[in-house]
């Protein structure tokens, strides 16, 4: 359930290969996710198309293709993001980090 403490903030479905984000906060929050895999994004029933990736350099000097995903996501709910390209989701490189979104100040 919502709130107890046992769900993680990102999970990958290993037989669907959907990532999905999970924000069991009582405060919206900003996950900001950078997938190092090829990720499909629905874009009708059943049809998906290949995300735009970009390219980010290691420490070592190497480049690798990323996507990367600033998501809002309200409080208490899951959001899927993609899904993944790869045959073996068990290596799948993902970077992250969430933040509470705190509303715009005042003018």
């Amino acid at each position: 359930a919502f709130g107890d403490g046992n769900l993680p903030d990102i999970s990958i479905d290993p037989r669907r290969k959907v990532l999905s984000v999970i924000n069991v906060q009582d405060e919206t929050r900003c996950f900001y996710i950078s997938v190092f895999s090829p990720c499909l994004g629905r874009v009708g029933r059943g049809i998906w198309r290949s995300f735009a990736c970009g390219k980010a350099r290691r420490t070592d000097g190497s480049t690798v293709e990323v996507t990367t995903f600033v998501l809002v996501v309200p409080a208490r709910n899951i959001m899927d993001v993609c899904k993944l390209s790869t045959k073996d989701v068990e290596g799948v490189d993902v970077h992250s980090d969430i933040v509470v979104l705190k509303p715009a100040a005042a003018l």
